[in-house]
């Protein structure tokens, strides 16, 4: 699958969103790096050499699958996402119906 705008701009949010809640106290780090025994100040470690290197990997993705021409559009990309939502339910539903006349 294409990585696209609305990706980059959601997983940032969201390491944003962690990131504050860990240097807020409210989240620990050893709780995204799921390693027994990791202390936490390593598995802090770990979770900022992990972002660095994922948000470089994904500027690399989108750059790859856009040109310099290319008119993202993440309301549309949402849309797109709505409705491959949609099928997965449908999907599933039919799935479970197909179950419930055993």
């Amino acid at each position: 699958m294409e990585w696209r705008e609305i990706d980059t701009i959601m997983v940032t949010k969201c390491i944003q969103f962690i990131e504050k809640e860990i240097s807020e106290g409210k989240l620990e780090a050893s709780h995204f790096i799921p390693v027994p025994g990791l202390k936490e100040a390593q598995a802090l470690k770990y979770y900022k050499a992990w972002r660095v290197h994922l948000v470089d990997r994904m500027m690399e993705e989108y750059d790859r699958n856009h040109s310099e021409n290319d008119q993202s559009n993440p309301i549309s990309e949402l849309d797109d996402d709505i409705g491959y939502y949609k099928k997965v339910q449908e999907k599933e539903h039919a799935t479970r119906t197909d179950y419930d006349d055993y």
